[in-house]
């Protein structure tokens, strides 16, 4: 009976039209978090006299749904994964992979659909900073410490990068300095006097 209550809730839940709250700006996509679909799907469960159990053992997630009217079971379960949240204490990062795995676990039990989250990140890499202003200071000082004509140079790297040199990433303009560094350095160097004895 269970599989049956499931199966009729799921319809249900694709007619209630839920809206998602969650917003991944890196990948640019929608998704839904926990209090987006928990609610509705708490009552329906409720009406359809099943009720959940959300657990970690071992290195799996699992989420037990049971029909408490004749006491059938259906198991989901997920691999754990560790995750370090920037800026939150270890439990902090521990409450958010609980967070995650219960809602990828409902999502999974009930056919909850973001849509293609993989297929939405596919591709979209993640843009290099640009080059800062105390970069580009340092790069415009060695230009001047070696005697170079600052418009020049900027042809130069326009010409080279097919970009003017503010919009050059941080790499790009690292790579800059430093050969600069090192043609000044080959500049100053020192001979040896010769002595006579």
């Amino acid at each position: 009976m269970i599989y049956q209550k499931i199966q009729e809730i799921r319809v249900k839940l694709i007619k209630m039209k839920l809206k998602k709250t969650g917003y991944n700006k890196f990948a640019n996509f929608h998704y839904y978090q926990l209090e987006d679909f928990m609610p509705a799907l708490i009552e329906l469960m409720e009406n359809s006299k099943i009720t959940s159990n959300f657990s970690i053992i071992g290195e799996n997630a699992i989420l037990t749904l049971i029909d408490y009217e004749d006491n059938t079971s259906s198991i989901f379960q997920s691999p754990i994964a560790d995750a370090s949240i920037k800026g939150c204490t270890p439990v902090q990062s521990l409450g958010g992979v609980h967070t995650y795995l219960k809602r990828y676990l409902y999502q999974n039990a009930f056919e909850i659909n973001d849509g293609d989250l993989l297929d939405a990140s596919l591709g979209k890499e993640e843009e290099e900073p640009l080059i800062n202003s105390s970069t580009i200071k340092v790069v415009l000082d060695l230009l001047k410490e070696l005697g170079k004509d600052e418009n020049s140079y900027r042809d130069f790297i326009l010409k080279n990068y097919n970009k003017p040199l503010e919009e050059l990433t941080m790499d790009e303009g690292a790579k800059e300095a430093a050969y600069l560094a090192e043609s000044l350095k080959k500049k100053k160097v020192i001979k040896p006097k010769e002595f006579d004895i």
